[in-house]
C-alpha cells in the first residue's frame, strides 16, 4: 500500500513540475487560476501547450508499461 502512495506522489509531483517549468516558468497560482477560468495565461498553458504534452507523455508511459508487462507474461 505504501508503495502505491509513493508512486502516486511521484506522479503528481512530476506532473506539477512539467506543467510549471518550460521555456517560461509559470507560478502555480496562475496555473491553478487557469483551471477555473477560460482566460489568462494559465488557461492557455494548460489547455493548449503543456497540458496536452503531459497527457500524451502519461499515455505513452502507460502503453509502454503495459506492453512490457505483456511481453514478460508471454516470454516467461
Amino acid at each position: 500500500m505504501i508503495r502505491w502512495a509513493i508512486l502516486i506522489a511521484i506522479l503528481v509531483t512530476s506532473v506539477c513540475l512539467a506543467l510549471r517549468y518550460g521555456q517560461i516558468s509559470v507560478p502555480l497560482d496562475v496555473l491553478w487560476n487557469g483551471l477555473g477560468t477560460n482566460d489568462g495565461p494559465g488557461s492557455l498553458i494548460l489547455g493548449t501547450i503543456r497540458g496536452p504534452r503531459v497527457a500524451v507523455a502519461m499515455g505513452g508511459g502507460f502503453v509502454l508499461g503495459l506492453s512490457g508487462a505483456l511481453f514478460q507474461s508471454l516470454f516467461r
